[in-house]
């Protein structure tokens, strides 16, 4: 809450997506994902991709191997 006069506003929550559709590309050498679920633990934060699809592909072969992600939120 932030405080104006004797009157009470509440702070605009940074990460409400609701309505908000969007695609996000990364992978599993990136740390995002494990960082928004850490912020989803966090009740002042949230987490900005809660409520996302997510889609993984794994590559892999002799030199390389990791997952891709698409994060995906339609509604």
């Amino acid at each position: 809450m932030t405080f104006i006069g004797h009157r009470a506003k509440k702070a605009p929550d940074r990460f409400n997506n609701e309505g908000t559709r969007y695609v996000y590309f990364t992978s599993s050498r990136s740390s995002l994902v494990e960082l928004a679920a850490w912020m989803g633990n966090n009740p002042m934060k949230g987490d900005p991709f809660q409520g996302a699809t997510s889609h993984e592909i794994h590559v892999g072969g002799q030199a390389l191997n990791y997952t891709d992600i698409m994060l995906e939120k339609t509604d």
